[in-house]
């Protein structure tokens, strides 16, 4: 699952556009997960000539494999600025489907809250796989 963020130096239609490449799938294809009747809207949405409509976000991310918190993140931030200033910090704690199968994870694995639960080496070597993943090139 790709994963745009806000930090990404690209707009909209940009992330929007490598999604859709990226998915290996035809614009009929795509149009019609989503709802949409014709499939220029999809190359309406690659060269921003239209925004993606925040109603079919999640089908759209689930269409093309792209993680519908960080593509809902990324485009308030674009399309409705006041908006995401003003509710910002209160999706700042969403987490994606990835976060979440990974804390289901820990979980099941553990039977309780995890990181109450490791030793303080477990938790260095946690620390240091954490750090590698936060410089490594194929986190997005």
């Amino acid at each position: 699952m790709h994963t745009p963020t806000i930090a990404d130096p690209k707009n909209v239609a940009n992330v929007l556009a490598e999604l859709i490449d990226g998915s290996g799938k035809s614009r009929k294809e795509i149009a019609g997960a989503i709802g949409l009747v014709k499939p220029n809207m999809i190359s309406m949405l690659k060269t921003g000539d239209t925004k993606l409509p925040l109603a079919r976000l999640g089908s759209f991310a689930k269409a093309v494999g792209a993680d519908p918190v960080a593509l809902l993140k990324l485009c308030l931030q674009e399309y409705y600025p006041d908006v995401w200033e003003a509710i910002r910090l209160h999706l700042t704690a969403a987490i994606s489907p990835d976060e979440l199968r990974m804390v289901k994870a820990l979980r099941n694995v553990t039977g309780v809250p995890y990181l109450s639960s490791i030793s303080r080496e477990e938790r260095e070597r946690l620390d240091e796989f954490l750090e590698i993943l936060a410089k490594s090139s194929t986190v997005h």
